[in-house]
């Protein structure tokens, strides 16, 4: 998997908890209002779905 589609998946988890996605690679996560949580979601729709 590609770092645009992790990057996908991210701003997939964003934006449907009401945040606006990353558009700029070099953002940290944390500014972008991505929490411990969110890490968890991706890695799973990244095995469920990747």
């Amino acid at each position: 998997m590609e770092g645009v589609h992790i990057l996908a998946i991210i701003n997939s988890v964003l934006t449907h908890n009401g945040n606006p996605a990353v558009t700029d690679d070099d953002i940290v996560l944390r500014e972008a209002r991505f929490r411990s949580l969110d890490f968890s979601e991706v890695t799973l729709r990244w095995i469920c779905f990747g």
